[in-house]
């Protein structure tokens, strides 16, 4: 099993937000290249604000990069700039790759 922290600015909803994530995986029975992933998310906007998610996905090792697949469902208990993201439930995907570039998206699963 590995476990990982990353952290990472972006943008939800018009919102600048920092977010510190660590996840575990572990590789898949009989394919050492497939993972199972869980994680766990903290969102903070500059003003203060806090959300946070959980998530579960698949990553594929491809060539000299990572690439996950998963969803997350998220939790705010602010009435504040991320309320809008309380019991969301998003789909993503995250690539990694060997020298430590990363990009991670998040869509709104309507």
């Amino acid at each position: 099993m590995i476990e990982t922290t990353i952290s990472g600015t972006g943008n939800i909803n018009g919102v600048e937000v920092t977010d510190v994530v660590t996840y575990w995986s572990r590789p898949s029975v009989g394919d050492r290249n497939v993972f199972y992933a869980e994680g766990q998310d903290v969102i903070l906007t500059k003003e203060g604000e806090m959300a946070s998610w959980n998530g579960y996905g698949i990553g594929r090792y491809n060539n000299r990069s990572r690439e996950d697949r998963g969803s997350v469902l998220f939790s705010s208990k602010s009435d504040g700039k991320l309320v809008s993201i309380n019991n969301m439930v998003g789909v993503f995907e995250y690539e990694a790759d060997e020298n430590g570039n990363t990009v991670g998206k998040i869509w709104e699963w309507k």
